[in-house]
């Protein structure tokens, strides 16, 4: 089997770097790890003890305190010797069997770039107990023939490809492509649209990484509109500045694999990127987790109220009544189901909208987690 490295980096949040790296460990010991370190002196010390106290195989390296986070991820990934990589935040917990499946896939599929499963947002109810809340990542592979596309299919449902498995040449590509622009909404999608360019991805029907759910996923509808609306011109005008750099990068790096139409498509792709990302649905199901689409349906005859253009959106009345149509079950939704207690004595619970969607082989694999 190819070998694989994880890259997990870091900054002032030992607890939490302590509980990824066990949670990998106690899947496979034998694993290398790569902890890149940015955080201040006093939480450096415990994350030295930390993986000092994990064995052998983890490169620890520390970096100042104002790197950039791209900048760090590079040279974490500059001492990779294995033939594949990927990265999980150190927040985030990463299944270990499905990764290195992604590997296996990866070895024997030349066409496809990128290889993961399937995510779970959790949440922490307290200090000794973990909520899985919902599935976060379960969309298509990308399969089309052509770079357009897997391009318009990304954009069309996007889903973040960067924790995804890759051989480590293209992490380092993927990680390259995002110096292409300022924001980091479009690094994001130009690691994306890099992926997606050079090859297919494939979606392995197993849970691969469990994603911790922060505040920043709960924020308000108004600000969001609020943000795309006020800031409209530079981000259409970066998003076509950076993809013109994109793909000429591509071009020069890959020109086997150019078309005539990239450029035409991504800037396609964009607009339908935008309309998704002002959706009520999808901005719904981001502010309160555990709903299914079945739940948020009728709130697609809410339309949202006018625009004043000296001012901000009217949003108020919008909100209004797609959270009256949803409060009465919320109490309901959320309350957890306890499954399991782990190795450390800490209760895990489930969500019942989770919960009811899961098949025996999901509860299985979570099982073998826990």
């Amino acid at each position: 089997m190819p070998s694989l490295t994880i890259i997990v980096p870091t900054f002032n949040r030992s607890q939490l770097l302590k509980s990824c790296l066990e949670f990998i460990r106690k899947q496979d010991s034998s694993i290398q790890l790569v902890v890149a370190d940015s955080s201040i002196e006093k939480e450096k010390a415990v994350n030295r003890e930390t993986v000092q106290g994990m064995g052998a195989r983890i490169n620890y390296l520390e970096f100042d305190l104002e790197i950039q986070p791209l900048e760090k991820l590079r040279s974490a990934l500059g001492v990779v010797a294995t033939e594949y990589a990927c990265l999980c935040a150190d927040d985030d917990l990463i299944v270990v069997k499905t990764a290195l499946e992604s590997v296996g896939f990866l070895a024997r599929n030349s066409d496809y770039v990128a290889c993961h499963g399937y995510y779970l947002r959790y949440s922490l109810t307290n200090s000794k107990s973990m909520l899985l809340e919902d599935w976060e990542y379960r969309g298509p592979s990308l399969t089309a023939t052509t770079a357009s596309g897997r391009a318009i299919d990304l954009l069309s449902n996007y889903e973040a490809l960067f924790y995804s498995v890759q051989a480590t040449p293209m992490l380092r590509m993927s990680l390259e492509a995002m110096t292409t622009s300022p924001y980091i909404m479009h690094q994001e999608l130009a690691n994306a649209l890099w992926l997606v360019l050079a090859g297919k991805i494939k979606r392995i029907d197993r849970i691969y990484n469990l994603r911790q759910a922060g505040i920043a996923t709960r924020h308000s509808l108004a600000d969001h509109y609020s943000f795309i609306a006020e800031r409209f011109p530079s981000l259409t005008a970066d998003y076509a500045f950076m993809v013109e750099k994109l793909v000429a990068k591509f071009k020069s790096v890959l020109p086997e694999r150019d078309e005539g139409n990239l450029l035409q498509s991504l800037q396609f792709g964009f607009m339908v990127y935008l309309y998704k990302s002002v959706n009520f649905i999808v901005l719904a199901r981001q502010m309160i987790p555990n709903y299914p689409e079945s739940d948020l349906r009728p709130l697609r005859q809410i339309r949202p109220p006018s625009f004043r253009p000296s001012g901000r959106f009217v949003l108020d009345e919008f909100i209004e009544r797609g959270m009256c149509y949803l409060k009465e079950r919320v109490l309901r939704r959320m309350a957890p189901i306890a499954i399991h207690s782990n190795a450390n004595g800490h209760p895990v619970y489930i969500s019942r909208v989770l919960n009811n969607g899961l098949t025996s082989q999901y509860r299985e694999e979570i099982r073998q987690l826990f």
